[in-house]
């Protein structure tokens, strides 16, 4: 990944004494990734819904692209994610514990729920 790649951490704020930091991304001892990787299950909506309402996180895992790609060796490669033991987060309602799916009536805003 080019990020990886082109990521150099300045040193100029260091005070005298204090230990050289990391040069760059793969020199930190942890890196956590946050964002919208963009990817979905793949699934259908009914499906899906019925493993969230049996809470089957394990099935739904099966399902996910990331996780897909990243065994196929396509992806993070060497990465490793944290265990993931709740219900997809993507996407919610405001203020509400329902996904957008549940109450949308156009195909075009169906979202199947996702990490």
């Amino acid at each position: 990944m080019e990020i990886l790649k082109k990521t150099r951490f300045s040193h100029s704020c260091r005070a005298p004494g204090e230990p050289v930091p990391p040069d760059s991304i793969l020199d930190h001892e942890k890196v956590i990734w946050l964002g919208d990787l963009n990817y979905r299950l793949a699934s259908n909506y009914g499906d899906t819904r019925e493993l969230l309402q049996k809470n089957d996180w394990q099935a739904l895992l099966e399902k996910d692209q990331l996780r897909i790609e990243q065994k196929a060796g396509r992806v993070f490669k060497g990465w490793e994610e944290g265990r993931i033991y709740f219900a997809p987060t993507y996407k919610y309602l405001t203020n509400s514990d329902n996904y957008v799916v549940q109450t949308s009536t156009s195909k075009h805003k169906r979202r199947t729920p996702a990490w």
